[in-house]
Parts: C-alpha cells; structure tokens; sequence
C-alpha cells in the first residue's frame, strides 16, 4: 500500500477516533520530497483490526513498533511526487504539489472533506460522548519543509524553514468545528 492510501486509512481512523498522525514532507526538486512520520494507533484497536499491511507495510518503507497500549508506525520514503503521493487516486486525503518555477514548489492538502465526514459521523450525541475519550491525546499533523518558507496558511517556524498544522483530534468534536479549507504552503527547495 503506497502512503497516499496509507494517509487515506490513517485520516479515515483519525476521524472515528482511533489513531494519530504526523507526517513531514521536505521539498528537494520540483518533483522529488522526502515523506517522513508517524502513525499512531490504540494497540486493541490495531489487534481486532488485523490492519499490519494496511496501517505500516514495510515495501513503503514502514517500521511498526508495538507495545501494549499502541502500534506505531514509523515511515521515511525518498521519491518523486507522484511516488510518494500516486497521483490521481481515490483517497480521503491527499497531497498536491505544483512546481511554480524559481526553486519554489506549492503544497496543498485539502481538508475541507472533514467536514462532510464530521457532520454524517457525529451527528449522534452519544455517539460523540462515546468518541471523546478515544480522541484525547491524538492528532494529524502536517508539515513542510526547505530551504525558506515563501508563505503558508500553517505556522511558520521561526528558522522559516518550515511549515505545519497540527489538529487536535478532539476539536472535531467541538460545536461548529469548521476545519480549514486547506494547508497550503509554499516552500524553496
């Protein structure tokens, strides 16, 4: 399983509640990056799942690291954008990158689908009581980075190399939680 359906099982579990993430793309050509993370998962959930290849699968550069409250996977992936990200296909998430000329390269994950996902998910209360404990502690984050930061709709870090978003996986379940449309960065390689 390449990331990109990787990050599409994580962000699916992430909204019911069940894993987190924090996955850094580094930009290093205008069509090559370096993906690196984490994918974090409650270990009872991981075991009844049967999800070792789905969650972590090591032809895409997955370690899995288990102990007896979680299952980690550890990633790190070298390749061009359309290796890393399979362009095109069908999934929750997605990355898309868009070389703009001068070393600079634009990165956009959309996050406007959350909604959707949220409102059919969350409309029961007591469904949302029964997730809120399940989501303390998690989270997906995003970051990218280069060599400078040209702008970006995350924090920017103060060497302004880099750029991320961090959700709180326990804010979706907030009244009005509106997620942002997009992270949306742009970054020199």
């Amino acid at each position: 399983m390449n990331h990109t359906s990787r990050i599409a099982v994580v962000a699916t579990l992430a909204l019911a509640g069940c894993i987190g993430a924090d996955v850094e793309v580094e930009i290093l050509g205008d069509d090559l990056a370096r993906m690196t993370g984490t994918f974090e998962m409650q270990r009872a959930l991981f075991d009844m799942a049967d999800a070792e290849e789905d969650f972590c699968d090591p032809a895409d550069g997955g370690t899995l690291e288990l102990t007896a409250e979680r299952a980690l996977c550890r990633f790190d992936r070298t390749g061009s954008f359309s290796e890393l990200f399979e362009d095109g296909e069908d999934t929750d998430m997605q990355a898309f990158f868009e070389p703009l000329g001068n070393d600079v390269v634009r990165v956009t994950i959309p996050m406007d689908d959350m909604n959707d996902e949220m409102d059919e998910m969350f409309e029961d209360p007591a469904m949302v009581a029964m997730f809120r404990p399940m989501l303390e502690g998690y989270s997906i984050g995003f970051t990218v980075t280069g060599v400078e930061i040209i702008s970006s709709t995350g924090d920017i870090s103060e060497d302004g190399r880099s750029a991320s978003f961090t959700l709180p996986l326990v804010s979706v379940l907030e009244p009005g939680f509106e997620p942002p449309e997009a992270f949306v960065t742009e970054v020199r390689y």
